[in-house]
């Protein structure tokens, strides 16, 4: 009795409905101390793998990699929360596959799945036919994977690293200060437009709106939320440049950073081990042909 209650309470705590934070999030972990350099090549090796690896077993250990990550980093509840929005298109992706190209085609770039054309399904419904086959499958549960394996890492990198520290990163590799600060500004500024979301969305129940609905009744509804999410965005960014104009944004060619950015020892440590897995995906890739 006391483990079902145990399990039950730990399944409210991380599935529940609760607000979805979406940005970063101290912890006291090794991985937020890491430089964001080491963290966004990271994310591009995990970005590469998803498309070199073709076996489902080896996506499914890359994502188990990106949870193991997660739970390090001590950010393994939000991480799911954000995860939930990437399962609908997941399964989305897959069934779309698995239905529209039941039998071997062309030969594509990160496109080698396996599989026989040995029917697993079939059903007719007047000119309706639905057909799914070994391939088919194959398929689909690779791309569904492929896209869970793209999303995983970004949750991980944002709840992980702060907006400036990563645009400060990206001054010193010679990148315009311009467009870092850019990205910078879009990291910090994603969290804040949640927020107002969430905001809007409880004035709004709270004058009556009725958001428990189906899907097609929340559509109906939705100009009443984004609307003011529009107007709360503009106001925020007249702010900025506002605040922008004041700290005489532009005036000097030459910029300082008060915090600078440096690769510590375990940067380098971590970037062999990026490297690594990077070269293993590309030999197992090979091998297969």
């Amino acid at each position: 009795i006391a483990y079902s209650m145990d399990r039950q309470r730990f399944v409210d705590t991380v599935f529940a409905r609760q607000p979805m934070q979406f940005g970063y999030m101290p912890q006291p972990s090794p991985i937020h101390e890491l430089n964001p350099l080491t963290k966004a090549v990271f994310l591009c090796v995990v970005g590469l793998l998803s498309f070199i690896l073709s076996r489902p077993y080896e996506l499914v250990v890359l994502l188990a990699l990106v949870v193991m990550a997660a739970c390090v980093a001590q950010v393994f509840r939000p991480w799911v929360r954000f995860m939930r929005l990437a399962l609908l298109p997941a399964l989305v992706i897959t069934v779309v596959n698995m239905l529209m190209s039941p039998y071997h085609g062309d030969r594509m770039v990160f496109a080698s799945y396996r599989g026989s054309n040995a029917i697993l399904l079939h059903y007719e419904l007047g000119a309706l036919s639905v057909t799914v086959t070994a391939f088919s499958l194959h398929k689909g549960i690779c791309l569904g994977l492929r896209w869970l394996s793209l999303i995983a890492p970004a949750g991980v990198f944002v709840y992980t690293t702060k907006a400036e520290d990563f645009a400060a990163t990206l001054t010193r590799l010679r990148l315009p200060y311009t467009i870092a600060f850019a990205i910078g500004a879009a990291l910090r500024l994603l969290p804040t437009l949640i927020e107002d979301a969430q905001t809007v969305l409880a004035a709004q129940r709270a004058r009556g709106l009725d958001w428990d609905r189906p899907l097609i009744g929340r559509v109906r509804v939705l100009p009443t939320l984004v609307f003011p999410l529009i107007a709360c965005a503009i106001r925020r960014a007249m702010e900025m440049a506002a605040a922008m104009e004041a700290r005489a944004y532009g005036a000097t060619r030459v910029r300082t950073l008060c915090y600078p950015t440096r690769l510590a020892r375990r940067d380098i440590y971590w970037l062999s081990v990026a490297g690594l897995l990077l070269a293993l995906g590309v030999v197992s890739r090979v091998g297969m042909g």
